[in-house]
């Protein structure tokens, strides 16, 4: 399997969790080291993307500033893509600390064929008929933050920015995309533990 790389996305305020999500410690592991741990495991190249390198001197790992300041986390991944050194990257949030390394060396199997490899736990459908919403429905049932994406999505991320989307499949029209179901989640994480995140106190 080719070599890739890591972007650790860091940027976010944390406004709802109302502190530095990167550093809370689980078990007395700050989030973003057992993030950096099992990445670490797959890729030979990890960055943390974010505008604060102070934050994260004792790391010892290259943080890279957004191409654009305050665009969200599209934004935080293409300058990752930019920076890295292979032609695809692993792309998770910092406050996902029981990411599941098998699940994500199967997903970076496929990224010879597609530029952009994400999982879904939830039907669109089932989604759309909770939301009313179908586009919204769309974004809840996939994972852009737990995924795989190749230098070629570039281009089209510099180009949904310049047109003001922030969304993070605002780009997937112009791309491959290979949508790992529920079902093949469930093969390596049946309780979805992998996708897991931190944003607010009552789900910490």
């Amino acid at each position: 399997m080719e070599k890739c790389s890591a972007i650790i996305l860091a940027g976010g305020a944390s406004t709802r969790m109302g502190t530095d999500k990167a550093f809370l410690e689980l078990d007395g592991v700050p989030l973003i080291a057992r993030v950096l741990e099992r990445v670490g495991a797959l890729a030979d190249e990890v960055v943390i993307s974010a505008n604060d390198a102070a934050r994260f001197a004792a790391l010892d790992v290259r943080v890279v500033p957004d191409v654009i300041p305050g665009a969200g986390p599209l934004a935080g991944i293409c300058a990752g893509l930019e920076a890295v050194a292979h032609e695809s990257a692993i792309v998770v949030a910092c406050d996902m600390p029981l990411l599941n390394v098998a699940l994500l060396d199967y997903m970076r199997a496929f990224a010879r064929d597609y530029d952009v490899i994400l999982p879904q736990t939830a039907e669109p459908a089932r989604a759309a008929a909770n939301q009313h919403d179908a586009r919204r429905a769309k974004d809840l049932a996939r994972h852009p933050l737990h995924a795989i994406y190749a230098k070629r999505c570039i281009a089209p991320m510099r180009d949904a920015l310049a047109r003001g989307e922030r969304r993070m499949i605002s780009f997937h029209d112009a791309v491959r995309v290979r949508v790992i179901t529920p079902q093949e989640v469930a093969q390596f994480d049946p309780h979805g533990y992998s996708l897991w995140n931190v944003n607010t106190p009552e789900k910490w």
